[in-house]
């Protein structure tokens, strides 16, 4: 398992290089990817109060397709 760790680790490090190199704060995006799915949680506790797994399966790709 840690080599499986290390290559995440370097798969990583080439996003945040490859955001730079493009002059793209990578935080900035990581920031934007928390609210996003934060957001789209939400929505999915909206959809359901008390559901199998496969429901919440459901409200999750329905709540991504809501943006």
């Amino acid at each position: 398992m840690p080599a499986v760790e290390e290559e995440h680790g370097d798969l990583l490090f080439s996003v945040v290089n490859l955001s730079r190199s493009r002059k793209i704060d990578p935080e900035v995006l990581m920031a934007r990817a928390n609210t996003k799915f934060e957001k789209r949680f939400g929505e999915m506790e909206k959809i359901l109060e008390a559901a199998t797994l496969g429901e919440m399966e459901d409200a999750w790709t329905l709540a991504k397709s809501r943006g």
